[in-house]
């Protein structure tokens, strides 16, 4: 109606870390703007399907897949392929994204496939894909980014979860 408050629900489905530190604080801002339109904020890595699930807006990284799904891009979020201080002086840094099939990596896996996240680069201009070999796989990538800090791997994570450590020199 012309003139009242827009109201209703809104299910939004987004990755825990990028939910927590990005989405969680700007669906508060929302419902201040916002107070006659109820949201159910769902942290969660596991991809869902939309139609199936009842969310409305799912807020994903990477590429989207084809499908019945209208996606749009939000921002750039960039990945770096990153190990802490002692583990570079352990092992000699990579020379090329193909030399992280045999080096100690911590791998990424969604909970609800077991699917391995391949490791994206940009190699003559091209997008290139590698998967990892790792003795340690993870399905949450502030977990990934502890075990990097530990010095367990080199770890392939988004700036929002990994840039704090970097600017740290960690």
């Amino acid at each position: 109606h012309s003139g009242s408050e827009p109201r209703g629900l809104l299910r939004v489905t987004c990755a825990q870390a990028f939910g927590r530190r990005i989405v969680a604080p700007a669906v508060i801002d929302f419902r201040i703007l916002y107070p006659e339109i109820d949201v159910e904020l769902s942290l969660s890595d596991d991809i869902a399907d939309l139609v199936t699930s009842g969310f409305h807006v799912a807020i994903r990284g990477g590429r989207p897949t084809a499908g019945r799904h209208i996606a749009r891009r939000l921002a750039p979020a960039p990945l770096y392929t990153c190990a802490s201080p002692a583990f570079l002086r352990r092992y000699a840094p990579p020379r090329r994204p193909q030399d992280f099939r045999s080096m100690p990596c911590i791998g990424f896996r969604f909970r609800s496939t077991g699917q391995a996240l391949a490791w994206e680069f940009v190699e003559d201009g091209q997008p290139l894909f590698v998967d990892v070999n790792s003795s340690l796989w993870v399905d949450d990538s502030e977990v990934a980014c502890e075990a990097a800090l530990a010095g367990l791997g080199f770890a392939q994570l988004p700036g929002y979860v990994v840039m704090e450590a970097i600017r740290a020199g960690q």
